[in-house]
């Protein structure tokens, strides 16, 4: 099923942003991500299409980062307890450049990606601001104390959250014998 046909892609007669956070919604659901566009669009079609991939293309990124994400954690050994002591906890990632606003939840079978740009502070747990460049700095093992003093760090909440995530993620140790011996 193409996640156009799931909207018959004739939403030119009928634009609204109803209808595009649907088609958006319908194409999580699927799973399938071949959304193409058809060959015969007017300019007007080609605007909407426009619309519908940029509304899209964030989207699925995230479900295939969540996906790639809890399939690396589902062969660690020690993420399950690692998962047990986040559970139900929330972190708001905010980067500047590029702009991206991403949510964490953490649950006991993994983590789930949302999109964070309409989150309120108040729903999450910890709320944590940063660049490319220091993120590169925190995931190579510098500490957020000294982040945070040196200003390139903001976090506001639970700050150990943001410390439990990188270790959550950044220690992984799969087992690979295992995994080969599932497929041996």
């Amino acid at each position: 099923m193409r996640c156009i046909a799931a909207l018959s892609y004739d939403i030119s007669k009928q634009y609204d942003i109803a209808k595009l956070h649907d088609f958006q919604k319908q194409c999580d659901i699927a799973k399938q991500y071949d959304v193409q566009k058809p060959d015969n669009v007017t300019a007007t079609d080609n605007a909407i299409y426009q619309e519908v991939s940029m509304l899209v293309t964030p989207t699925l990124l995230l479900a295939g980062c969540e996906r790639t994400l809890n399939a690396l954690l589902a062969r660690d050994p020690a993420a399950p307890e690692r998962l047990a002591a986040l559970a139900g906890s929330r972190l708001l990632v905010r980067l500047e450049q590029p702009h991206l606003a991403l949510v964490i939840h953490y649950h006991h079978a993994g983590l789930d990606l949302m999109r964070g740009d309409d989150v309120d502070e108040t729903d999450v747990d910890a709320v944590v601001e940063l660049t490319p460049e220091t993120f590169s700095e925190w995931i190579s093992g510098a500490s957020v104390e000294r982040l945070m003093f040196d200003g390139k760090l903001a976090v506001r909440g639970r700050i150990h959250l943001l410390e439990a995530t990188r270790d959550l993620l950044f220690d992984l140790d799969i087992d690979w014998e295992s995994e080969l011996a599932r497929w041996l």
